[in-house]
């Protein structure tokens, strides 16, 4: 599903380099973010983390993901 969505973009949109990198990081690691609450717990620790350690872990790949789509984004024509 991600392939078909980054590669749909890459050949109609023509983004600045970054960009759809940036969108297939915050696409990949959302997704791994939400599949985490239904998977079971690897440890004993993560009993007791209101999220997971695979949540934590994704949370700073979704931040720069997002931080690339800000700014290798097209500029706006006025």
């Amino acid at each position: 599903m991600i392939f078909l969505i980054l590669n749909t973009l890459y050949r109609k949109l023509h983004q600045p380099s970054g960009f759809l990198f940036g969108l297939f990081l915050v696409l990949l690691f959302t997704i791994r973010f939400f599949m985490e609450f239904f998977k079971a717990d690897q440890v004993a620790f993560e009993a007791e983390m209101a999220l997971n350690m695979g949540q934590w872990l994704s949370i700073p790949f979704i931040l720069f993901g997002s931080a690339l789509l800000l700014l290798k984004r097209k500029p706006l024509p006025l």
